[in-house]
């Protein structure tokens, strides 16, 4: 753990606090500059849409040089003007703003998705059996949601192991050539966001791309992993906001409608941002996600202990006004006090709309601890700083399911209480199909079929 703050921390802070007041006065003078100064080839593109030629935008005289007047040449309006300049730049800068200050938000996971991402595991150091079991679940997983979900499944994957994710994987799913260092891409990967034009009936996609470091150093390198939300955002043409932020897209839920569920557990934890305060982590959720209300829970799973307590693995968002929680009723089981106070702290909340919260409980399986079947082939020291041990307790929950456009993908491990979880979410979501996967292989290297899912947004942005 690290020690106490530096003397830096309150220098971080102010930097921090200094981006986000100084985004807002960045973007303006970008779209101004923009405005007035369109480079040559993309005054000329924005005439051609026009219809209009070089001699007609310099005016009746037909003088058509580019030294013209800017009265005589056609000024595109402020989203144009956005849409060509990211044109121009292309991908690999990052958006010098927020989605905040843009108009962008992070939507509800039951929106409609264009796809959904996931890695394959390979690390020896958390996988055991040469990652071959976790290899099966994640391809089993990513397997129900192309068939039944009703979206594109695109699955990253390290050269070397190619060819055996494509013999395992349905061949409508989309196997990328793509470096990781682990295989989370809810945390690693990008946070999409958007902006719609209800009068045009149309969608902007952009992408968030957080500060990552490995849930505070748990294994390296992680350099790979870094860089992945922007590998994946440039591979489906998707310009990037850079968030000045060590955030996992698995430590916050959003309802879409301006309201964001977290654990202090898991964001005021000194491994990820000891020079911020609270109120600082806070106005970054509001400035990226563009959220309104962010409800702070005390703790998540027990024995979440690699995430430090990640809130996809413990409440989500159902719907507008719902919320579904892990639950326990024993009151000797050590997650009846985390879950107790969560439901608390819910019932005194209102959302970002005023709305009091409906709270579905989850009942919890188990509970389930590793065995030594569990630890076989495990290479451990190979860079990893937390190892597995016989006998500690799996953070095994159903919240962790993914949400598809017409199924819900839910954790199973042979445990009495799958079929009550089954039922549950099937009441829930009376139209999308549930679907049960098998995922103990993938809670064993530490998290469920959320965590290693990323939905994409539909992109229907064809404005211009």
């Amino acid at each position: 753990m690290p020690g106490p703050q530096s003397a830096a921390a309150p220098a971080a802070a102010l930097l921090f606090l200094g981006f986000l007041a100084g985004s807002a006065a960045a973007m303006t003078l970008v779209a101004v500059y923009d405005l007035l100064d369109l480079g040559p080839t993309v005054r000329d593109r924005h005439r051609k849409k026009c219809n209009l030629s070089s001699s007609s935008a310099g005016g009746g005289g037909g003088s058509g040089s580019e030294g013209g007047s800017l009265s005589k040449a056609p000024i595109p309006s402020f989203l144009e003007a956005m849409y060509l300049y990211e044109r121009e730049i292309g991908l690999g800068e990052a958006i010098p703003s927020t989605p905040r200050n843009d108009g962008f938000r992070m939507p509800a996971e039951w929106e409609h998705h264009a796809g959904c991402w996931l890695l394959f595991p390979w690390r020896k150091d958390n996988w055991a059996h040469d990652a071959e079991p976790a290899q099966k679940a994640y391809a089993h997983v990513a397997n129900a949601i192309q068939r039944h979900g009703n979206e594109q499944v695109t699955v990253g994957v390290r050269s070397e192991d190619w060819s055996v994710a494509r013999a395992l994987l349905n061949p409508a799913v989309r196997v990328v050539e793509l470096g990781c260092d682990d295989a989370w891409v809810r945390d690693s990967g990008p946070t999409f966001v958007v902006k719609d034009d209800g009068e045009k009936e149309a969608r902007e996609v952009r992408g968030v791309d957080w500060g990552f470091n490995a849930y505070g150093g748990i294994y390296e390198p992680c350099e790979r992993d870094q860089l992945l939300a922007r590998k994946v955002l440039e591979v489906e043409g998707v310009r990037r906001y850079r968030a000045p932020v060590v955030m996992e897209g698995g430590s916050f839920h959003v309802d879409g409608e301006g309201t964001c569920i977290v654990t202090e557990e898991c964001l005021l934890h000194p491994s990820r941002n000891p020079g911020l305060t609270k109120d600082e982590i806070e106005e970054g959720l509001k400035s990226y996600l563009n959220v309104d209300k962010v409800i702070w829970l005390e703790l998540g799973v027990f024995g979440d202990e690699d995430t430090n307590g990640h809130v996809d693995n413990f409440c989500c968002f159902k719907g507008p006004g719902e919320v579904i929680l892990h639950w326990t009723d024993d009151e000797n089981d050590p997650q009846f006090e985390r879950s107790w106070s969560a439901f608390i702290r819910l019932t005194k909340e209102v959302d970002a709309k005023g709305r009091a919260l409906r709270i579905h409980k989850m009942p919890m399986p188990g509970p389930l601890f590793y065995q030594e079947g569990d630890m076989e082939g495990l290479v451990l020291g190979e860079g990893r700083t937390k190892g597995r041990k016989v006998g500690s307790r799996m953070a095994a929950s159903y919240v962790n399911y993914y949400l598809a456009n017409e199924a819900v993908v839910v954790p199973q491990f042979m445990d009495i209480r799958d079929e009550e979880a089954i039922e549950l979410l099937q009441l829930l979501y009376p139209e999308r199909k549930v679907v049960g996967v098998y995922s103990k292989d993938i809670l064993l290297g530490g998290g469920n079929i959320h965590c290693i899912t990323q939905q994409q947004p539909t992109n229907q942005f064809d404005a211009f």
